[in-house]
């Protein structure tokens, strides 16, 4: 009879240590399944880390930075009455989108186009400085 506790307490533990390893067991099993998956992609030329993904600087050339900060500062200020979108309903789920409109109301009733044309105008030459930025082969 002693004999059989043993042989129960036994098995028992052994149940115990299978059941405490087999997360270990399939945990390692998933590693190295990702990384056979990792050698494969990187046999077909894809690239894995961050450091192989940023693009390489650029070192010769202008730096347009400094003109792309300078002129994206002497743009005015936004003024929010014209980041509201405003469609135009024609029927269940069909709209006319703002620009499509000859008259662009506002909460006051009056066309919008013309203030937004004179915003426009306001910032006509620092639009074209940061053309002019973008231009630069280094940024």
């Amino acid at each position: 009879m002693k004999m059989t506790r043993r042989k129960i307490l036994f098995g028992v533990m052994l149940l115990f240590a299978l059941l405490a390893l087999w997360p270990e067991l399939a945990h390692d099993r998933m590693k190295a399944a990702v990384a056979a998956y990792k050698r494969q992609l990187r046999a077909q030329g894809e690239k894995l880390t961050i450091d192989e993904l940023i693009p390489p600087t650029p070192t010769n050339g202008a730096n347009g930075a400094a003109a792309l900060l300078t002129a994206t500062r002497r743009l005015p200020r936004i003024d929010w009455r014209f980041m509201v979108s405003r469609m135009k309903p024609l029927f269940p789920a069909r709209a006319r989108v703002a620009w499509a409109q000859e008259i662009l109301p506002t909460e006051q009733l009056t066309n919008l186009w013309p203030e937004l044309k004179m915003e426009m105008d306001k910032s006509t030459r620092a639009l074209a400085e940061i053309r002019e930025a973008m231009e630069t082969p280094v940024i």
